[in-house]
């Protein structure tokens, strides 16, 4: 909470002033907006109650509330709003408010410009009554040039300098969904390659996730995981489900259409099969190192007639740490640049 020198405050809609116990003249709890003197002490519940009072009576602009000044600055009345910028009095709420619509943009200062400061028994300088509106504006020392530097709402800042702000690390939509396919992929018991595969409804949901692994019922300890024999039964590939497949098969919703896969790697011709018939209307993969075998430029041949967009994915960061005991000890989440974001990749 901000106090100005012509007696009124200014508090954020998630920063209200707080009420403590007195220490100096009673054992009671003050109002820590009204004045010395004009609030008798009581106890907190009351003064709470007091205080919604304050935020009802209050000229409520952006995020923040200004109350109303009590003493007698105006011709002997109380009651009023000052402007926090120039010191114009007013009575009526809905006036102060229009009067701020005003006054607050005009209330910026260029970077780096010494800033003019003013009491409210001194003149305000720079000041000047809009002939149009009655309201004062600022008035530069000296004309800005055609392109002004950036500038900053001094005052404003200082407010929002007090309040807790959000996280500016936090994962996009991107990034979380293609993290889940990752993480997804972990549950993969292929020694050779892990993949992962997420569907997104258009409403940022996840409806379907998938991982390559062998069929439902089928011993995974009795089928091959290899990748090369002189059978092809012998290796892997004519059992394993992709990503892509066990991703539309675990839908929890009626259907897929619509909807946005994203995976680790270009689908292969035989889950493009799968995606089409689905309804899917977008892949975004991560890798796509088998760009040039015949599964993968035929599997470019259906989307591009089914019309289906995809695109890669460009992470900008290589790796997300997991860490089970930020929970209770916050951290932020971890970019590794150095690393290539491909390297635990391979094929289904």
């Amino acid at each position: 909470m901000a106090t100005s020198p012509v007696h009124f405050s200014i508090f954020h809609k998630t920063n209200p002033p707080q009420v403590t116990r007195c220490t100096v003249c009673c054992v009671h709890f003050h109002c820590p907006l009204c004045p010395a003197g004009m609030y008798k002490p009581r106890s907190k519940a009351v003064v709470l109650q007091h205080l919604e009072v304050h935020k009802k009576n209050a000229l409520q602009h952006e995020d923040f509330y200004i109350t109303k000044c009590h003493h007698a600055c105006r011709t002997g009345k109380s009651g009023h709003f000052h402007c926090p910028f120039c010191s114009r009095t007013t009575v009526k709420k809905q006036d102060a408010e229009r009067h701020l619509n005003i006054c607050w943009p005009l209330s910026v200062v260029v970077e780096e410009k010494p800033q003019i400061k003013t009491t409210p028994s001194d003149p305000i300088p720079d000041k000047q009554e809009n002939a149009s509106t009655g309201y004062c504006t600022k008035v530069p020392e000296s004309p800005l040039p055609s392109n002004p530097p950036r500038r900053v709402c001094r005052a404003k800042q200082t407010l929002f300098n007090n309040v807790t702000k959000k996280r500016e690390d936090y994962l996009e939509w991107p990034e979380y969904f293609m993290a889940v396919a990752f993480l997804s992929a972990q549950r993969s018991k292929d020694p050779n390659s892990q993949v992962g595969a997420c569907i997104v409804n258009q409403e940022n949901k996840i409806v379907g996730i998938g991982y390559n692994g062998m069929p439902n019922g089928c011993d995974d300890d009795l089928l091959p995981w290899s990748r090369t024999a002189d059978n092809r039964l012998d290796t892997k590939y004519p059992y394993v489900c992709h990503a892509e497949l066990n991703a539309i098969m675990n839908k929890n919703s009626a259907d897929v259409k619509g909807c946005t896969m994203y995976v680790a790697l270009f689908p292969c011709n035989e889950c493009t099969k799968l995606i089409i018939q689905a309804g899917i209307k977008e892949v975004i993969y991560l890798s796509d190192k088998y760009h040039n075998t015949d599964e993968m430029i035929a599997s470019r041949r259906l989307l591009n007639m089914a019309r289906i967009q995809y695109k890669q994915f460009k992470p900008k960061r290589t790796e997300i740490v997991i860490d089970f005991n930020s929970i209770n000890q916050p951290g932020t989440l971890r970019s590794v640049t150095s690393e290539n974001a491909n390297g635990h990749l391979g094929a289904q």
